[in-house]
């Protein structure tokens, strides 16, 4: 399930060989919110990694299959509320049909997630 345009929205896109930010807006107004949680809405970690994938598919221009999380660090909660605006950095290297990420979520200078993913 894309997210893009329903969850976020993408309000700002550098990408450049092998890096890419993007400035990312949440949309409280989600149905994904209304369960997680009522009144208190945070980004559940799975839609985070699905965001940093996407990112990474628009980055590259193809699709990408996850091959193995290496490391997912959530240190703050992203609350669409709190923090709407996020900062999402990727560096990105391909060796043959890999491809490793690297990512952080930031917003308003506070770190949200850092992510290392190998996508097939």
């Amino acid at each position: 399930m894309q997210l893009l345009d329903s969850l976020y929205r993408i309000e700002s896109e550098d990408a450049a060989a092998g890096k890419a930010t993007y400035g990312i807006v949440l949309d409280a107004g989600h149905p994904i919110y209304a369960g997680h949680f009522p009144g208190n809405p945070i980004t559940p970690g799975v839609v985070i990694l699905q965001i940093i994938s996407e990112l990474a598919e628009r980055a590259l221009g193809r699709p990408l299959q996850v091959k193995e999380f290496v490391n997912v660090k959530y240190l703050s909660v992203l609350s669409p509320v709190e923090h709407p605006h996020a900062t999402v950095d990727l560096q990105l290297a391909e060796a043959g049909d890999q491809v490793k990420a690297k990512a952080a979520i930031t917003a308003d200078g506070t770190p949200m997630s850092k992510v290392s993913v190998i996508y097939e």
